[in-house]
């Protein structure tokens, strides 16, 4: 799915190149169309995913403009933009905006509206946008990832543990723990349960699963009643880490650390994750269980649960040096 996602995107971006790319507006700091040359330059790019190191080297080979990647978890960007930003010193050319980052860093004029320098049509194209993106009248991200969350397991595993299949409800989630235990699996559950958004994230998609929401309309919580979904859900976590599926350790563990551990061998089911993780778990550079990894939605009460996108963008900070190779990459 990620793969396909990336493939179509450089497609987008040869054709904006052959057509010349973006309208003739230029925000501050940017040059109308292509009137400058970028070629020769280097941009740093912080996300916390990777890229597929042949799209970087097609992007050089057309632009001739070099990329040097950093990433980290989730949480270490955002912390690492938080501090730079705020001290306006230079970052990178090109970062990671989050859905969750658009009213804090647009408020605080750290990153450039892209609506005059990225092609419109792309804009438009790139729906999410308009949601997740905007405030103000203005567009500060260009999404790049609806980071769906599913759950990933190991394959391998699961055929030593004689299961053949991924759990697609609650009832089934616990017979399968018991056999991946016993199949030598110390702690075969990996759920995040830090007080971060990491660790938030998997209550939540339990709290779909178990069929409710955290918020009414209003705004009140729906997770307080021991018969609601949330605690519920809450409960399931609880329950967890007292079955032995769960390490203790995983209490204070972010999503980062979680899946770590789980591309290293050490658990056989991550319960949230995101289709970028499991591109990395398959990738036998990055991780000792490829090409084991496989996908599938977290179990529910009745079958397969549901999910929920969390809109990932990329955006040009105002302190970016190279802000023109940071359009045509973001393009």
């Amino acid at each position: 799915m990620r793969g396909v996602f990336w493939t179509v995107a450089w497609v987008a971006v040869l054709v904006i190149a052959a057509c010349g790319g973006g309208d003739s507006g230029a925000s501050s700091g940017f040059a109308p169309g292509n009137q400058v040359s970028i070629a020769g330059q280097e941009i740093n790019v912080v996300l916390p995913y990777k890229i597929p190191e042949r799209f970087l080297d097609e992007f050089a080979r057309q632009t001739g403009v070099k990329v040097s990647l950093n990433v980290t978890n989730w949480d270490s960007v955002h912390a690492k933009l938080d501090v730079a930003n705020t001290a306006k010193t230079y970052v990178a050319d090109v970062t990671e905006f989050d859905w969750s980052f658009t009213g804090q860093f647009a408020a605080a004029g750290w990153y450039e509206p892209l609506e005059k320098v990225i092609d419109s049509a792309l804009i438009r194209d790139l729906s999410q946008a308009d949601a997740a993106f905007n405030t103000g009248g203005h567009t500060y991200a260009a999404c790049y990832s609806n980071d769906y969350r599913l759950s990933l397991y190991n394959a391998k595993m699961f055929t030593v543990a004689g299961l053949s299949q991924f759990p697609k409800t609650f009832a089934e989630l616990g017979p399968a723990m018991t056999k991946l235990k016993a199949s030598g699996v110390d702690y075969p559950l990996g759920i995040p349960m830090g007080a971060t958004e990491g660790g938030i994230t998997p209550w939540y998609l339990l709290t779909l699963a178990w069929g409710g929401q955290l918020f009414d309309k209003d705004f009140k919580p729906l997770f307080v009643d021991p018969g609601s979904a949330g605690y519920r859900a809450l409960q399931f976590e609880v329950d967890a880490v007292k079955n032995g599926w769960v390490s203790p350790g995983s209490v204070t563990l972010d999503n980062g650390p979680a899946f770590d551990k789980f591309a290293a061998g050490s658990s056989a089911i991550l319960l949230a994750s995101s289709p970028g993780n499991l591109s990395t778990a398959n990738d036998p550079k990055e991780s000792s269980i490829a090409p084991n990894a496989k996908p599938a939605l977290v179990p529910g009460v009745r079958g397969p649960g549901t999910t929920f996108g969390l809109p990932e963008g990329l955006a040009i900070p105002v302190t970016a040096k190279h802000k023109d190779a940071a359009r045509a990459f973001i393009e």
